[in-house]
This record gives C-alpha cells, structure tokens and sequence, in this order.
C-alpha cells in the first residue's frame, strides 16, 4: 500500500511538471505571435516563430513518445489545451498533426480532450491535405476581410460547430473580422 501510494504521489509530481513544461512553451509561442503581429513582422523576420513551431514540435513527439497525448486528466484543462496549441502549430510535420489528431479523438470519446481543439486540428489537418474544412474554424484573409477557407457541406456547419462546443459561423467571422480593426 505505501509503495502505490508512493508510485501514485511520484505520478502526480511528474504530471504537473509535465503541464508547466507544455504551458510554458505555449507561453513563449504566444509571446513571439503577439510580439510579430504587433510589431507587423515582414516575412524574413517571421521565420523565429518557424524556428519556434519546429523546436516545439520536436519536444511534443518527445512527449507523446514518453507519455502519450496529455489529456486533461494527466495535464489539467490548461495543459491539455496547450498540448493542442502546439500540434496545431507543427504545420511542419503533417504527418505528425494527423498522429495527435487520432489520439486526440481518442482522448475526446473518453472526454479528455476539448472538442473545440479536436474541431480546430480536424480543420486543419484536412486544410493541410488540401481538403475542405469541417468546423469553419480556419480562416484566411480575403480582399482585407478574413473568411473562413473552403467548408464542406458548409449548410450543416453550424450543427458541427455547436455539436463541438464552438460558436455558430457568423459569430465566428465577425470575431475573427473585429481583429483586423
């Protein structure tokens, strides 16, 4: 009984480390996109935050090899949703995206996952194999007005989205527009 309450207290020491470990790499990914959309980096410049995404991506695969997807109940919400963060990131590596992705679906049936994040890399990962989106949660900008890419069968989107925890599409477009004022 005291070697599992030991093994059961060593556990929990090693997620919550694992959790900072995550959270603060969202934190400097975060910072450097702020820091670049602020500052309206040109090209050349925005490749530090490549540099970044990549260095993250390497440290996730690490991760995931040690521990799995961290889902909510290893990480906490805050963690879990960091993990997403830096996948969806990892452009780079879309072979990678599609991996996280299924263990991500996994973790969402046993509801240790976010569905807001499961919908956003679904998105992306289809955008990234040049197909249509699911949930309308990528976006682009259009003649100085940002609109979500290609959606399949875009008439029930709002059903997804709903189903999936995310406000309806017009309510997303009007969010995304307000940041380009």
């Amino acid at each position: 009984c005291l070697i599992s309450r030991i093994f059961f207290i060593h556990n929990m020491i090693e997620q919550k480390k694992l959790a900072a470990r995550i959270i603060e790499m969202v934190r400097k990914d975060q910072a450097v996109r702020l820091r670049a959309y602020k500052e309206n980096w040109p090209l050349k410049k925005r490749l530090k935050i490549k540099k970044i995404d990549e260095k993250h991506c390497v440290a996730m695969k690490r991760i995931i090899a040690d521990y799995g997807w961290p889902t909510i109940r290893m990480v906490g919400m805050k963690g879990a949703h960091a993990a997403w963060m830096l996948v969806q990131h990892a452009d780079e590596d879309p072979a990678f995206q599609r991996l996280c992705l299924g263990m991500m679906q996994k973790a969402f049936k046993e509801k240790q996952a976010l569905p807001s994040d499961v919908a956003h890399l679904t998105d992306r990962v289809l955008l990234n194999a040049k197909k249509k989106q699911r949930f309308g949660t990528q976006f682009c900008v259009r003649n100085g007005v940002r609109e979500p890419y290609p959606i399949m069968d875009s008439k029930n989107v709002d059903k997804r989205r709903i189903e999936y925890g995310l406000p309806r599409i017009t309510t997303a477009i009007r969010a995304h527009n307000a940041l380009l004022k």
